[in-house]
């Protein structure tokens, strides 16, 4: 069964930047731009590495430093080779304030 999870208020998580938070045991991560947040589990779809050690926030791109692959922020899919899957993304919401994820 999904549920919603608090993960932080809005105002407290930097713009274009990645946020990475765990719950039971999964890793995930947030990328806020201006009043709207997108969660993706915390792998590239190309090699399964953690994007929250190996990937960077580039002009609106979520980019895969070990081999490349670049992502949407706002739906993750997959923009260029050697990626061909899009990120596994979550819902989200903002709840009075706080940011939300469906998991």
């Amino acid at each position: 069964m999904k549920e919603w999870i608090a993960v932080g208020a809005l105002l407290d998580m930097p713009e274009n930047e990645i946020i990475p938070f765990s719950h039971l045991s999964e890793d995930y991560i947030l990328i806020r731009r201006g009043d709207s947040v997108s969660a993706f589990v915390d792998l590239c779809s190309h090699q399964a590495i953690k994007l929250s050690e190996f990937g960077e926030i580039q002009q609106g791109v979520l980019v895969c430093h070990a081999h490349g692959a670049a992502f949407d922020c706002h739906d993750g899919r997959e923009l260029c080779f050697p990626a061909t899957e899009p990120l596994q993304s979550r819902p989200t919401r903002i709840t009075a304030g706080q940011v939300e994820v469906q998991i």
